[in-house]
């Protein structure tokens, strides 16, 4: 693999862009995983159910205080499952990013360096049939093996300077939550095109969510160098 990118070179092998996730991911958390989901609405359906075999068998009208407690706690269990099922594909346990969700972002960064130098080389953005020539296949997926997609536009966005964008598919972005269906973007990252910097656009739930738990970025590996500010005329 070749990364070129504002006169940086670096020449990898394939694989390697997998060895960065044991940095950005502490093991002592992944070792301590909280229950998946479909734990939490188990468990809340065992609540409510048992809530109203108590009800039918006091057989009181106006309920009780048990099947109430009951119900309470089933209604709480299926918030959590919620909580877990959703906000969980970005962040694990609120602390540290996924493997799945570091890796979508470190291949974000990469397409984005490789297609600026292959605007550099050839004078001219890539259309998008070259682009998916190049970039459709298994290494240059996101973390769960969806590829990106690639739009040029007629003028810079005026959030990071570009006529280009690489974001999820919009298919993949469901897959992240229903909070979530709006699709990461190149241009989410800011004109530095670096993720978890200060320049970042956050208009997206995911990102607004990472910022907000405070998520260790600090051992996140980048997969492009800084890009430099495009000149004010």
């Amino acid at each position: 693999m070749r990364i070129e990118s504002e006169g940086f070179v670096e020449v990898q092998p394939t694989y390697q862009h997998v060895g960065y996730v044991s940095a950005a991911v502490n093991h002592n958390v992944l070792n301590q995983q909280a229950p998946p989901a479909g734990v939490f609405f188990g468990l809340a359906l065992m609540s409510i159910v048992l809530a109203m075999m108590v009800q039918r068998k006091i057989g009181r009208s106006h309920g009780h205080p048990l099947s109430s407690v009951l119900a309470f706690a089933g209604l709480g269990l299926f918030v959590l499952g919620w909580a877990r099922m959703h906000p969980g594909v970005v962040l694990h346990w609120r602390t540290e990013l996924t493997p799945e969700f570091a890796t979508t972002m470190y291949q974000m960064e990469r397409l984005c360096a490789e297609t600026e130098a292959w605007a550099a080389e050839h004078g001219r953005l890539p259309t998008a049939d070259e682009w998916n020539a190049v970039h459709r296949n298994a290494e240059d997926c996101d973390g769960w093996g969806v590829p990106f997609e690639y739009r040029r536009w007629s003028e810079p966005s005026p959030f990071d300077d570009q006529c280009y964008e690489i974001s999820m598919s919009s298919a993949q972005a469901k897959r992240i939550g229903s909070g979530y269906k709006k699709p990461i973007c190149s241009y989410h990252l800011g004109p530095d095109g670096l993720f978890g910097t200060d320049d970042d656009r956050r208009g997206h739930p995911a990102l607004g969510s990472i910022e907000f738990h405070r998520a260790d970025l600090s051992q996140f590996r980048h997969g492009r160098t800084p890009r430099k500010p495009r000149p004010r005329s």
